[in-house]
């Protein structure tokens, strides 16, 4: 077994920078339909709104959670039980 004790790497070798070949349409490709409506996106305040409410709806899932949990295993261990 044999352990090399030379910090430095060894010689990386960089990709030659080539300039990109501009975007042509093919020859045989049908031409883009002239002025095509751009397709609905939702606004940024709807999403934001969607958002705020799963957020929202997430963390009363896991306090729920939590507190069920809590409950239960104070039960199963043999402590004061809540719900009688």
């Amino acid at each position: 077994m044999r352990i090399h004790l030379d910090p430095r790497p060894g010689t990386v070798r960089q990709p030659v920078p080539r300039p990109r070949a501009a975007a042509e349409p093919a020859a045989d490709a049908p031409p883009a339909p002239p002025d095509a409506p751009p397709a609905e996106q939702p606004t940024p305040a709807a999403d934001a709104r969607m958002r705020s409410w799963l957020i929202a709806l997430g963390v009363f899932v896991t306090v729920a959670v939590a507190f069920t949990a809590m409950v239960v295993l104070t039960m199963l261990a043999g402590g004061d039980g809540y719900l009688r």
